[in-house]
């Protein structure tokens, strides 16, 4: 059986798309996290876990993931976007940013949420899609029991 940090490297750590990512659940606890320098706090994923029931505090003052400041943009009710505050790229760059979405509920009544955060220069829509396509593969583990790191 998989457990969270094979799935996150499998399917999100071994693509150029990403240098960092997590996944927790609804209640803060950490499940896996990129090897790389990529440290979120436990006050940074309270702020993600809480933007899905009342968004007003991101979107007036956006949220920070793993030390990075991100302006907020809604985009359903399972993903939030984030858009870089601190790294501006050339006029032709896309700025990076962070996807979070989260899971369907779980056999052992859990949700899960997975924040990967791309590159400069990265599409932002395809790193949706990646995100997206990895909780979807996560949803459809009904067995599903996480291993924490």
């Amino acid at each position: 059986m998989p457990n969270m940090q094979d799935i996150l490297d499998r399917e999100l750590m071994i693509s150029a798309t990403f240098d960092g990512a997590a996944i927790f659940n609804t209640a803060g606890e950490l499940y896996a996290i990129s090897p790389t320098r990529f440290r979120i706090t436990p006050e940074e994923i309270s702020t993600v876990i809480s933007a899905y029931s009342d968004p007003s505090d991101v979107q007036a003052n956006g949220f920070q993931v793993a030390g990075h400041k991100y302006d907020y943009s809604p985009h359903s009710d399972r993903t939030l976007k984030g858009r870089s505050r601190d790294h501006r790229p050339g006029p032709d760059q896309e700025r990076a940013g962070v996807i979070c979405v989260k899971s369907k509920q779980t056999v052992d009544d859990d949700q899960v949420i997975a924040i990967g955060r791309y590159r400069v220069g990265i599409n932002p829509h395809r790193a949706l899609m990646e995100v997206e396509h990895m909780v979807d593969g996560i949803n459809q583990l009904a067995w599903f029991i996480p291993d924490p790191p």
